[in-house]
């Protein structure tokens, strides 16, 4: 966990693919400091566990997980389902954009 969020903060990655159970810091203490971190704040985590137990999930949405997949059987399997997550999260999907709102600004009629 520790050397995974220390390559998380040199590389600045487009997409975070994380495991709840690691040596170390687990996945939710990793997730929880990469929300807390401003320059990371906005990077898509998606969360593969093995684990489907209800609380599991939940608590990686509260940390804000942007989604949370079950880890298939099989490594071919795995393989396709990070293929397809890749393919959404960096070719489909789109960052937030920052917008920047005037308190003055009219209200529209």
């Amino acid at each position: 966990g520790a050397d995974a969020l220390s390559l998380i903060r040199t590389d600045g990655p487009d997409l975070v693919l994380l495991d709840l159970k690691m040596p170390g810091l687990s996945g939710h203490e990793v997730l929880r400091t990469i929300r807390s971190d401003s320059e990371l704040l906005h990077t898509p985590i998606v969360v593969l566990s093995h684990s489907d137990a209800r609380r599991d999930v939940r608590a990686a949405y509260d940390l804000g997980a942007n989604c949370y997949f079950t880890k298939p059987g099989s490594f071919r399997e795995l393989k396709a389902m990070v293929v397809q997550i890749q393919e959404f999260w960096l070719g489909i999907a789109r960052e937030p954009m920052s917008v920047e709102v005037s308190v003055n600004r009219p209200a529209l009629s």
